[in-house]
């Protein structure tokens, strides 16, 4: 019997003592589930875990997954409507990646919203790598940097999120510093806000993003005399390695200095490919100084359209999908045609008049 004991202690052993690298899936909602609580959920579970969220509103903050390679998954309703929101009601950041998570820690298919922090209100990442997939990061704040997102030495990948309506004072909606090496894939960034104004959209800093086939479009700087900025409504680089910039689009930013598009401090010298950079304001693409750090640079890599109207087919000047008078108006503005300047001699007089009536009844050439 103590032979026979013996054998089966080993089998199930061999069988049942790594137990843990079988992954399970954990639920959260109010009831009937595993857990009530995110948090709760994230303290139980082991590495290869997934935990599951309902197509509900979750109002936790600070969220820590403690260094663990688990997937946060959210879900939306049977119908297509409703999807898992984490509401963190301004009491604080929502996630806070700080143990060295690595790109096996998933944040996926989740609304992201109401952060307000120092540092990264909807998500803060810092010697953190994680993945965060097909999320809404909107509505967040931080006082510093990363009103969406903010990284240090990390290598954060943000693919197929859409990044919207989030302030800080740098980097409205991404920001990135000290060795960061973001890869960002597939993404939405619009409407967000750099109150100090260093990067509307996009923020970076010493640091050597990756921005792959995204769209960037409406964010915008202010122009804050204390940090005398106002510097890239869509991306602004500084001091930054190696980046690559491939198959964007950069639309309708505006900086309140200079760099509507993307604006180039330091050693920065992106290489931009196959993207588009137009209709920003006041320019598209420029280089700048700032405090003492050198005037930047850009590569063009080919393949760019670079222009200050809007995107968009050939004479779609105003963007609206066609080609029409509209255009037209919106030609004469951008040139700084006035419409009743006939003669082209920039005032409005009789002679304008006279020249009406003598071609009265005529046809154009």
């Amino acid at each position: 019997m103590n032979r026979i004991a013996t054998v089966v202690a080993g089998l199930s052993l061999a069988f049942f003592g790594t137990s843990t690298s079988f992954a399970a899936t954990y639920t959260v909602c109010d009831s009937g589930c595993d857990f009530t609580s995110i948090q709760d959920a994230i303290n139980y579970a082991d590495d290869g875990d997934t935990i599951s969220l309902h197509p509900i509103r979750y109002y936790e903050s600070n969220l820590s997954t403690g260094g663990k390679a688990i997937t946060i998954q959210g879900t939306s309703g049977p119908d297509g409507t409703g999807v898992t929101t984490i509401d963190a009601q301004q009491t604080g950041g929502v996630f806070v990646f700080g143990s060295g998570e690595g790109h096996m820690t998933v944040i996926k298919d989740m609304v992201i919203t109401g952060g307000l922090s120092v540092w990264g209100g909807g998500v803060y990442c810092v010697s953190s790598s994680p993945t965060i997939v097909g999320c809404t990061i909107t509505g967040n704040s931080s006082s510093n940097n990363g009103g969406g997102i903010h990284c240090n030495t990390s290598s954060i990948s943000i693919i197929d999120c859409s990044i919207t309506n989030n302030t800080s004072g740098a980097g409205g909606g991404i920001s990135c510093g000290n060795s960061t090496t973001p890869s960002i894939i597939g993404c939405t960034i619009s409407g967000n806000l750099s109150t100090w104004g260093f990067g509307g959209g996009i923020r970076c800093a010493g640091s050597s993003p990756t921005i792959t086939a995204c769209v960037i479009s409406n964010n915008s700087t202010l122009y804050d005399p204390s940090w005398n900025g106002g510097f890239g409504g869509g991306i602004y680089l500084k001091d930054c390695g190696p980046s690559l910039v491939t198959a964007c689009t950069i639309t309708g930013n505006h900086a309140a200095t200079t760099g509507g598009g993307i604006c180039s401090l330091g050693s920065s010298n992106p290489t931009i490919v196959a993207s588009s950079v137009c209709g920003n304001s006041p320019d598209q693409i420029t280089t700048a100084e700032w405090g003492g750090s050198g005037i930047g640079s850009w590569t063009d890599g080919g393949g760019n359209e670079i222009s200050p109207l809007p995107c968009g087919g050939p004479g779609d000047v105003d963007g609206d999908g066609d080609v029409d008078l509209a255009d037209l108006v919106a030609m004469r503005a951008l040139l700084g045609i006035c419409k009743s300047d006939v003669d082209s001699d920039y005032d409005t007089d009789v002679m304008d008049l006279l020249g009406v009536i003598d071609g009265w009844g005529g046809v154009c050439p």
